[in-house]
């Protein structure tokens, strides 16, 4: 018996009459005809043009843009203000980790200060930074997808990513560092396969020095590195016929080309003189503040974070899954399933430091998802393909694409379409003082000069970038001090220290959780410090209060209404120097 195999031409027949079917739904009327007399045509006679990918890729990035666009301004959340924060001290000249301390890699803050020096130091530039930056991504999927099996997976798993990019369970309008190291991670995984392909040592090097990038970024991204050193084995081991000179090379050219971003920050570092401090915040702090929570937490925390995205993009996940399976029984899927697998166990390691799993880190998840997701559809369209009738060979596998893409969006359509930004805040995330942050930044504007330096009882650094003031202590956050860890007093101290040295024209303290009144002996230090230190030294000026879900907020400035205590959930107190400043 002689088994025919499917010619290159014929493999794209499903996908004509799939983009029939999509126009016969979606075009205008007058168009319809026009559309479906051209495309059939073209599938009964001719190689689908490959232009159309091309075109269901195009509108992707404009839906994302336009969504993304009407949400620009929605207000700082507090990751953000601190990469503004310190992209802001960078930009003035002032070293990292010198004036502002965390425990993120310097990557980030950089990508911050590139944003800024190209669009402004405003909300509006940042988030349009995250838009240009989403865009890129998506078009990196398409390209590694593409690369990976055809043109047309490539176009569906970027418009998976895309839909998943827009779910405010990953915090989606907000220009948190895993989005920026996404370019350097698939544009890195990308490269590389194009140096296993081209063989030339100079594309290993390029590849080793963008997926270093994506750690530098952020301390999770270093799972890219991973990736691609375990891909870089494989593809040595699969190819014995290599002489162990071009082996030893293709490493070489690697590592060197992963070690230079990493000792250009090493140099910077050292020649900034903050190495020290940077050491003690990315490791010994890093470590002690991810050793916080326990193994058996960790399985609530996940699905916690996990769950309300899977239930909004339920159909998208289903595909992926379907898309892991087509690595097992699908020859034309399975050369590529050390790599994806690889990728997707990583992707998930790259959410697990700490068990934290914050919204955010699920954006790390987004990715292999939308692949998987890719070839899931794929291997749909390849199975129906074999059926009797044309339309059972098309409708099935395109009924589930489109109710999966548009069930993502319709999911979170009030968000995406309705709700204005400062609205779509509050829904994600809940009482926290970020629109409050705007108005408060106002009033330290209004009641200082830009020479004054601020104090901040609290952790809101977003306050410091929108007033342009500077702070009065390194510690942009009291979350490390008031946390489990060997440290937290120490860090007491030393903001203690650093306050009363710089004496700072106004005092905020920020009761925006009520859990902080229980407070455990270790915290006591903190707090009774600044009791004392405002008594004598500060008076108090105005009180904002606010009640989340509530139109509450009030801002009082009358002597008589600051004597009487906060009326209601939250509130900010504001402290004026009296006694003079040298």
């Amino acid at each position: 018996m002689t088994i025919r195999k499917r010619t290159p031409a014929l493999q794209y027949t499903n996908w004509k009459y799939a983009t029939c079917l999509i126009f016969q739904l979606g075009a205008p009327l007058r168009f319809r005809s026009l559309f479906s007399h051209t495309l059939m045509v073209q599938s009964t006679h001719q190689r689908f043009s490959t232009n159309t990918p091309f075109i269901l890729l195009l509108l992707t990035l404009v839906f994302v843009a336009a969504v993304r666009w009407r949400l620009l301004d929605v207000p700082l959340e507090r990751d953000e203000g601190e990469y503004a924060y310190m992209a802001q001290l960078f930009l003035d000249g002032v070293p990292l980790y010198a004036e502002a301390y965390n425990m993120k890699f310097p990557g980030i803050y950089l990508w911050y200060a590139l944003v800024m020096s190209l669009f402004g130091q405003s909300i509006t530039s940042i988030h349009l930074g995250l838009l240009f930056v989403n865009l890129l991504t998506i078009v990196l999927i398409f390209l590694l997808v593409r690369t990976l099996l055809d043109a047309w997976t490539g176009a569906i798993a970027a418009a998976m990513y895309g839909v998943l990019t827009l779910s405010y369970h990953v915090d989606a309008f907000w220009a948190n560092a895993e989005h920026f190291v996404l370019p350097f991670g698939i544009g890195g995984l990308l490269l590389l396969l194009h140096a296993l392909k081209s063989k030339r040592l100079i594309h290993f090097f390029a590849a080793g020095s963008v997926l270093a990038c994506a750690g530098l970024v952020k301390q999770h991204g270093t799972v890219y590195g991973m990736v691609g050193v375990i891909v870089l084995i494989q593809s040595m081991m699969q190819e014995k016929e290599i002489a162990w000179r071009e082996r030893a090379g293709r490493l070489i050219f690697f590592f060197t080309g992963a070690f230079a971003p990493i000792l250009l920050v090493f140099l910077y570092l050292v020649g900034s003189g903050v190495m020290e401090r940077f050491i003690f915040w990315t490791f010994t702090y890093a470590r002690a503040y991810g050793s916080q929570i326990s193994l058996h937490e960790a399985p609530h925390y996940f699905l916690s974070t996990f769950l309300p995205l899977a239930k909004n993009t339920i159909l998208i996940w289903l595909l992926a899954a379907a898309g892991l399976a087509s690595l097992l029984v699908s020859e034309r899927m399975r050369r590529w399933r050390t790599f994806i697998i690889v990728l997707c166990i990583f992707s998930f390691l790259a959410t697990t430091p700490g068990f934290y799993f914050r919204s955010h880190y699920l954006v790390f998840l987004l990715p292999a998802a939308a692949l998987l997701g890719g070839f899931g559809t794929r291997w749909l369209f390849d199975v129906f393909s074999k059926a009797a009738y044309p339309a059972l060979r098309v409708a099935p596998p395109l009924i589930v694409l489109l109710l999966a893409l548009t069930t993502g969006i319709t999911s979170h359509s009030d968000v995406l379409f309705v709700h204005p930004p400062h609205h779509v805040t509050r829904i994600t995330y809940g009482g926290n003082p970020f629109p409050e942050s705007l108005l408060i930044a106002q009033f330290v504007e209004q009641r200082t000069d830009p020479t004054d330096r601020i104090g901040i009882i609290g952790s809101e650094p977003q306050i410091f970038f929108y007033s342009k003031r500077r702070s009065a202590s390194g510690y942009m956050y009291m979350y490390p001090m008031l946390e489990e860890q060997p440290y937290a007093l120490t860090m007491q101290q030393d903001m203690v220290r650093q306050i009363e040295a710089a004496r700072p024209k106004l005092m905020l303290y920020f009761n925006v959780r009520p859990s902080l009144a229980e407070r455990r002996p270790a915290q006591e230090y903190i707090f009774d410090w600044f009791k004392s230190y405002v008594e004598t030294h500060y008076r108090l000026i105005a009180r904002l209060e606010y009640t989340p879900g509530a139109q509450s907020l009030v801002f009082l400035t009358d002597p008589d209404s600051l004597t009487a205590p906060p009326q209601q959930v939250y509130w900010v107190t504001f402290y004026e120097r009296t006694s003079p400043i040298p």
